[in-house]
């Protein structure tokens, strides 16, 4: 091979392991987030809320988004928000 085709191949071959790389972190960022989601779910479920807010950030930007409650902002508000013996008598002690 000519040194145009061995340089031709290498800016191919790079080319290609960095759209790989960049596919692999968008799958590993989504197996991530489905993690994340799992647990909070669990969480959820069984009322752990010292659990749940351990998957939040403590950042004074972080928000969240409910169908019901509507929007909290703050690290506070997210906090108050999972009181779960204050907002549910279902829970009566559950933890």
């Amino acid at each position: 091979m000519k040194q145009e085709e061995l340089e031709a191949k290498v800016k191919t071959l790079s080319e290609t392991i960095a759209k790989l790389e960049a596919k692999l972190t968008r799958m590993e960022n989504i197996e991530s987030i489905k993690k994340l989601q799992r647990a909070y779910g669990y969480y959820l479920e069984h009322w752990q809320e010292d659990q749940i807010l351990d998957l939040w950030s403590h950042r004074d930007d972080v928000s969240m988004q409910t169908g019901r409650s509507g929007q909290f902002k703050g690290w506070e508000q997210v906090r108050n928000s999972f009181d779960f013996e204050d907002q549910y008598t279902a829970c009566n002690g559950a933890k």
